[in-house]
């Protein structure tokens, strides 16, 4: 292959058709900001908390960038049809949009509740269980007597109905973790 030069190779730069760099388009800053945002809420979660602590935050903001990067996909993909098609008259495509749009909605609430969580912190409360939610129901959600509702983070927690616990609850999120019986 002959360059016209010798000894000169000529650069590799990714550009697109519209004569934008990869990294500026508006897509692909968005998932940028996503894997930053990611970083930055991992670094301050394990600068800022310990054990088990830790991993319900980190899995509460790594599953909603998750699921962020992956609707990214979805969300360009739908608005590429869109504009290349004229006036869309099916009403199964609005539909689609608008459910498309609040589950982003829905994935942003998430990452909205695992912020104020590592930012408020977990508190440490003693409760006692009114009532167990099956678990082969779905979820694991415990009902207090004092009217809370919350998730155990952890499936192998044997908590009974009437006894009392000391558990580290996260507000936003409503995951119960840190479990120690105080009363049977």
């Amino acid at each position: 292959m002959d360059t016209g030069k010798q000894g000169a190779i000529a650069p590799i730069v990714l550009v697109e058709a519209d004569g934008r760099k990869w990294y500026r388009r508006k897509r692909n800053i968005a998932r940028i900001g996503i894997v930053l945002f990611w970083l930055a809420s991992s670094a301050v979660i394990f600068a800022m908390y310990e054990s088990i602590e830790r991993t319900v935050l980190w899995s509460e903001i790594s599953m909603a960038c998750a699921a962020l990067l992956i609707f990214s996909f979805f969300v360009s993909y739908a608005y590429r049809i869109a504009r290349t098609t004229r006036l869309v008259k099916s009403r199964f495509l609005w539909l689609l949009a608008v459910v498309l749009g609040v589950m982003v909605l829905y994935i942003l609430l998430m990452a909205g509740q695992a912020l104020l969580d590592i930012a408020a912190g977990p508190v440490e409360k003693q409760i006692t269980v009114a009532d167990r939610w099956d678990p082969r129901r779905g979820g694991d959600n415990i009902t207090t007597t004092d009217g809370g509702r919350y998730e155990l983070f952890s499936e192998k927690v044997e908590m009974r109905k009437g006894g009392t616990y000391k558990v580290i609850i996260f507000r936003y999120s409503r995951k119960m973790v840190g479990l120690e019986q105080v009363a049977p």
